[in-house]
């Protein structure tokens, strides 16, 4: 009834890797392994719904990265990665391309976020960073890292499986191919997929952190790495009372591990 609106504010202030472990957002270990994935060269996809934390867990990650690598980050409509550091002296230390995208009525002059992605290969990125995938730029994420490019980003969608089916169905539009080759391209480019979600009483979590393993018949198989198991829920003076905790149900595959290894992360971290 009436006038109802919906602002979005992008606070000034950046969730860091020890904010993340300080809320319970997520376990130092989880943290870490994430770490090691971007740094090293392991694609990534952060899934959730709308205010489930994608956007920050992925800014907070993405700090980690060292200073020489060259990160190229795409969004639209509002900036919101900031990962240019400065150093005392006030200049820039790092190697960050930010870009946006720019709609236009006028077709010559409409830059979208599939451009930007073409684009960003030409810069020779160590990693590029697709703020959201929502629509044909996904075709071109997913073929990016298909082509060995380190590509990471978030996807409004469930967990594992759900996730991939998302990136399917949006790389559907683009380029229609049989659906089951679609599903086993999204988990060769996403191999892991992090899930973010909001709780009733409004704490957001890591609720799961899985590895797709692309079997050789085609088929794809999930391994749960890290998970978030609830054992309270209740309402309590109309608050809701959530209690429970991290969990490492599986160690890393063979297949995963060997990845790892030939992209140079030492044996003893492993």
């Amino acid at each position: 009834n009436g006038i109802s609106a919906s602002i979005r504010l992008l606070h000034p202030q950046r969730v860091t890797l020890e904010n993340l472990v300080e809320t319970g957002f997520a376990t130092q270990e989880m943290v870490d392994f994430l770490c090691m994935c971007i740094r090293y060269g392991v694609p990534f996809v952060v899934a959730g719904a709308t205010s489930s934390g994608k956007t920050t867990l992925l800014n907070a990650i993405m700090t980690s990265i060292p200073d020489n690598k060259r990160v190229f980050t795409i969004e639209s409509g509002s900036r919101e990665l900031s990962l240019v550091r400065r150093g005392e002296d006030g200049h820039i230390v790092n190697n960050a391309v930010h870009t946006l995208s720019r709609p236009s009525d006028t077709p010559a002059y409409d830059i979208t976020q599939e451009d930007l992605v073409v684009a960003s290969l030409r810069f020779n990125p160590d990693i590029v960073c697709v703020g959201e995938m929502r629509d044909v730029e996904c075709y071109s994420a997913v073929e990016a890292s298909l082509t060995g490019h380190t590509v990471v980003s978030t996807v409004h969608a469930g967990p594992g499986s759900a996730a991939h089916m998302r990136i399917a169905l949006l790389c559907q539009k683009r380029f229609p191919i049989n659906f089951q080759t679609s599903l086993m391209q999204a988990g060769q480019a996403f191999p892991i997929v992090v899930y973010s979600h909001k709780l009733e009483n409004n704490s957001r979590k890591c609720m799961d952190i899985s590895e797709c393993i692309i079997n050789a018949s085609g088929e794809r198989e999930y391994n749960c790495l890290y998970n978030y198991e609830i054992t309270k829920n209740t309402i309590e003076d109309e608050q809701f009372i959530i209690e429970g905790h991290f969990c490492k149900p599986n160690m890393m595959s063979d297949s995963l591990r060997r990845r790892l290894v030939q992209y140079g992360v030492p044996q003893n971290k492993l």
